[in-house]
């Protein structure tokens, strides 16, 4: 709905004495206490309006169903004084919402406002009313309720709770807190007001309405205090402090004490005299921008400190500013903060702090100096960034700018970055003096490849809160003098120009542990572990190394050439006096894992190693001739060599070595993938065998016919008639055998018919190829057929068996064998096709040419025989 529909309706409903009202339709004005009430609404009813304008409505009402339904009693009535605005398209709401009922206890309230409010029960409220309101307001008039008029609150957008709080009818907690302050500010009443945020965002604000004066010490103008219903219960004065300091100088200054359960705590705002103060720290370049002074009661003990910023150098910079410069980290640039312990005759230093947005070497000596100094620039390069250090002497530490805790007794951090390299480095030192500290790099990688360094760091820490931060996955250092979980740890890797090293480990009470991992890619990969303490060692490495050259003779299958990779560990031990080693390697190759087993050597004698490892693969590499497919692999991808021709060496391994017959040499071949003519010469040369033998084995291993045909033209060299014999004898089929002649040796139709009857193909079978394979017409399959001397009859009933009808018979008779229609009319006949198919082709000649001999009662029918 829009505003100006929105206000019209809400003037129609006044008219008509009842208003129920969404509260959620006020954009986002009541978004954050919604959780806090069950029935979000307002009703009013007995509506009298007090003015009308054109846009603006006030006007006064009850209710009994208030908000979240008879919250602030039973059945109790709310008056309630309500303004709606039409303002630049929007309805703003100004609602005083008074309850009858005098006075309250908060823990009145149902459901969560109760159980957050029960800590205050130790107030009674007077006059409690709430206010409804869209728009943050200093203060208000009210016709209904003039007690209200001119309060000075501070209503906040949303829901706010307003009355008037009597000490002297409060309970005990509020009353021992506040008794020094009875003499002076008496016992109110005292206006109150507190703004519904959400759950846990509830305070209290009662403005007291005089001044307040302690002796000659300071006096308090404009004084407020503050109540959070916190667990213990948290009460604050503040306001304009004058203070009287010798000799006869008065300073005014904005502060406040705080009290709380286990003392008074108070800060005060001297940012006017902060820059005044020479060579704060003792370094004449360092100047304070902001400074507040701390003094408090904790435990019996009185403690005073201070906390600013500050700038470096003689040129206070034009953007400085004590709020945060670095929003990320809490904290504003250049930050310190003391705190000291005030016990009479000595003062001990109870905590300090100090932040540094950046540190150079032309910073520090701006700081000794507080002269401008001009250094290469190059020294800029090299600094410490959002540098912190502390020092703690409580026991349980002591709250940082950054969010974290500050323990005792000592800890450092920053980012040291040297040339756009960033390490994070922390120390921490405790009050046993037991220190532990580390030191996380960001990755390093240059020239696209060339150099990088990385490694197991994790960054920052996840508590880090700086607008620099160093990334995980760089190279790590960590140590402790507690060695838990050990004494030192590293962990890094190194990749340069296509070398790549990893190196870990750590020294703990069992001694020093630690891996190395280096590679080549393609050529070497190592994995080394090490376990050392003041008696034993532990070595062991994993080995992934390339073997290349190595050659090893087969015997009469060849030699075969070695390129693959040796994996596996190695591991050599002293424990107790005694010291062993051993290996445990394998390899692949073709697919075949080949274990060398687990061997004892002598570590120290590096030749002997590898003279063991080549008679170990050696020895595991013969064994190649057990499994004839993987030796047949390895021929075909070139791994082995041969003396002599290498089809025909192989053929004589099959025949000789392994003793295979020729249809099974011819399967294992084709099962590693030699192609048909390769086949064809081992076993021609391997074997003595016929041609027509070696042909069914290359048909039986299941080559294509093309293949075969290849074989006989090339290797054994024979012409298509002969191959057309051979392919027939292997019982290849006749469409087969034509279309090899035509693909393998490219004969022509005529040519391949003529070897096609050489072999004893029928008349059918020539012309089911030409038809099937070559997919010739009727007219050509004749042609061929008459150059191969077939008599006219037998063609004419050939072309009708595979499937030509009358009229392509007919026309191949009549226009390639050119016989007269007589002719071609009673070969029709003789060749089946009936009366009626004839008559169609050729209804003009008469039947006298129809002798009985060629006529079967089955071919006279009624319907064409007319007496």
């Amino acid at each position: 709905m829009k505003a100006n529909e929105l206000f019209l309706e809400l003037k129609k409903q006044a008219t008509d004495n009842y208003i129920e009202l969404s509260l959620s339709v006020f954009d986002d004005s009541f978004s954050q206490i919604q959780n806090l009430f069950s029935n979000f609404k307002l009703t009013m009813e007995e509506i009298h309006i007090l003015s009308e304008m054109e846009d603006r409505l006030k006007l006064k009402a009850s209710s009994k169903d208030f908000l979240f339904g008879n919250s602030a009693g039973k059945n109790e009535e709310v008056i309630i004084e309500a303004e709606f605005l039409l303002s630049q398209d929007k309805v703003e709401l100004f609602a005083i919402c008074r309850l009858s009922n005098s006075a309250y206890k908060l823990s009145n309230f149902p459901g969560t406002i109760g159980n957050l409010l029960k800590p205050l029960d130790f107030l009674e409220i007077n006059d409690l009313a709430f206010i409804i309101t869209t728009r943050d307001l200093w203060n208000f008039d009210s016709q209904t309720f003039p007690k209200y008029s001119n309060q000075h609150t501070n209503l906040k957008r949303g829901i706010n709770l307003v009355g008037f709080v009597d000490l002297k009818n409060s309970g005990n907690i509020v009353s021992l807190i506040t008794k020094p302050l009875k003499p002076v500010i008496g016992d109110g009443p005292y206006f109150m007001s507190w703004n519904m945020k959400n759950e846990i965002d509830i305070d209290f604000s009662l403005n007291i309405p005089q001044d307040i004066e302690l002796e000659s010490l300071f006096k308090l103008k404009e004084p407020k205090l503050s109540i959070k219903p916190l667990n213990p219960v948290h009460i604050s004065l503040d306001g304009l402090f004058e203070i009287q300091l010798p000799p006869a100088i008065k300073v005014s200054v904005l502060g406040g004490f705080s009290y709380t359960a286990d003392g008074i705590r108070g800060k005060f705002n001297l940012d006017r005299v902060a820059e005044k103060i020479p060579a704060p720290f003792g370094y004449p370049g360092v100047h304070l921008t902001s400074l507040n002074v701390l003094a408090g009661i904790s435990a019996g003990i009185a403690n005073v400190g201070a906390e600013g910023n500050f700038y470096i150098g003689p040129n206070r910079p034009n953007n400085i500013s004590s709020q945060p410069t670095v929003k990320e980290f809490g904290v504003a640039s250049n930050q310190f903060k003391f705190i000291f312990d005030a016990i009479p005759g000595k003062v001990s230093p109870k905590f300090f702090y100090m932040y540094l947005e950046k540190l150079t070497l032309e910073e520090y000596i701006k700081a000794l100096s507080n002269q401008n100094i001009d250094l290469p620039s190059f020294l800029d390069k090299i600094s410490i960034e959002q540098l912190m250090f502390h020092w703690c002497e409580t026991p349980t530490g002591e709250p940082k700018p950054d969010g974290t805790i500050g323990m005792p007794i000592f800890g450092f951090s920053g980012i040291a970055n040297i040339f756009g390299h960033r390490t994070f480095i922390e120390l921490n030192v405790a009050a046993s003096n037991e220190s532990s500290g580390k030191l996380v790099a960001d990755p390093i990688g240059l020239g696209d490849g060339l150099l990088r360094i990385t490694g197991n760091g994790k960054g920052t820490p996840e508590k880090y809160k700086g607008s620099t931060k160093v990334k995980a996955g760089g190279m790590e250092f960590s140590f402790s003098s507690t060695g838990s979980p050990s004494y030192l740890s590293f962990s890094a890797k190194i990749e340069i120009l296509g070398l790549s090293g990893e190196i870990a480990g750590e020294v703990g009470e069992k001694g020093i542990m630690g891996s190395l991992k280096s590679a080549i890619p393609d050529v070497l990969k190592n994995e080394l572990a090490l376990m050392l303490n003041e008696s034993d060692f532990d070595v062991e490495t994993s080995i992934y190394a390339g073997i290349s050259g190595l050659k090893i003779s087969l015997g009469k299958l060849g030699t075969i050439k070695l390129d693959t990779y040796l994996e596996g560990s190695f591991n050599a031990q002293y424990r107790d006096g005694r010291y062993t080693n051993r290996m445990k390697l394998h390899f692949m190759l073709l697919g075949i894992n080949f274990d060398l087993g687990e061997l004892e050597i002598e570590v120290i004698d590096l030749k002997k190693i590898v003279k063991i490892l080549e008679e170990e693969i050696i020895r595991a590499v013969q064994k190649l001739a057990d499994n004839i497919l993987a030796w047949l692999t390895a021929t075909i991808e070139e791994l082995i060599e041969f003396v002599g021709n290498k089809m025909e060496e192989i053929g004589k391994a099959l025949n000789d070595g392994y003793q295979k017959t020729l249809e099974e040499s011819a399967k294992l071949m084709k099962e590693v993938g030699y192609q048909a003519v390769q086949v064809g010469e081992a076993l021609q040369k391997g074997f003595e065998r016929t041609e027509q033998e070696l042909v069914n084995a290359l048909k039986s291993a299941g080559y294509l016919i093309e293949e075969v045909a290849e074989v006989i033209r090339d290797i054994l060299k024979y012409p298509g008639e002969t191959a057309g014999q051979l392919l027939k004898g292997a019982g290849f089929t006749i469409n087969e055998i034509g279309r090899s002649l035509k693909s393998v040796y490219g004969f022509t139709e005529i040519q391949i018919g003529e070897v096609l009857k050489s072999i004893g193909a029928t008349v059918d079978e020539i012309s089911n190829f030409l038809k099937d394979i070559s997919a010739f017409t009727a007219d050509q399959i004749t042609e061929i057929l008459k150059v191969l001397n077939y008599p006219n009859d037998l063609i004419a009933g050939t072309l009708k068996s595979i499937g030509f009808d009358v009229t392509k018979v007919s026309d191949a008779m009549l226009n390639v064998l050119k016989l007269p229609e007589n002719a071609v009319k009673e070969i029709l006949g003789k060749i089946g096709f009936s009366a009626p198919e004839i008559d169609i082709k050729f209804p003009y000649i008469k039947s006298p040419y129809i002798k009985s001999p060629y006529i079967k009662s089955s071919y006279i029918k009624k319907p064409y025989i007319k007496f």
